[in-house]
């Protein structure tokens, strides 16, 4: 899970400050300082891509679909899973959630980079060991 928060969460941010932006007023945090932490935890991206792309195949569940990612140029499959994420998160941020997702991104944006992620791959692995549709690997 850690892979795939450290790959995808400047994705998921930089898709919520998308959606959101038409929603909050000018002043508002991720209109005006949230793309400032989509470029930190970029920075993260390079090093996380080995375990989320390993994991983003695992839990394609197909077995020819393993098979066509693995196959997949490096230059094709990143940009390929972004897009699948953005689209699958896209559509769940809903405009009357983001005041409320402004105050928490604002909320956590002094958190370095590294702590954010393990948050928030914290917080999703404890959602997941309740959900038999995430997978996730066991606490330790």
């Amino acid at each position: 899970m850690h892979g795939l928060v450290a790959y995808f969460l400047s994705t998921v941010l930089d898709s919520t400050i998308k959606t959101c932006s038409a929603h909050l007023p000018s002043d508002a945090f991720l209109r005006t300082s949230a793309p400032q932490l989509v470029t930190r935890l970029n920075a993260g991206k390079d090093a996380a891509w080995p375990m989320a792309k390993s994991a983003f195949i695992k839990i394609s569940g197909k077995d020819q679909g393993d098979a066509t990612f693995e196959r997949m140029p490096e230059d094709v499959l990143r940009p390929f899973i972004e897009a699948a994420i953005t689209t699958e998160v896209a559509p769940s941020i809903k405009a009357k959630d983001c005041k409320d997702v402004n105050r928490i991104a604002a909320t956590l944006e002094p958190l370095p980079p590294e702590n954010l992620v393990a948050l928030v791959t914290e917080i999703l692995n404890v959602a997941a060991r309740g959900d038999r549709k995430i997978a996730s690997c066991p606490a330790d």
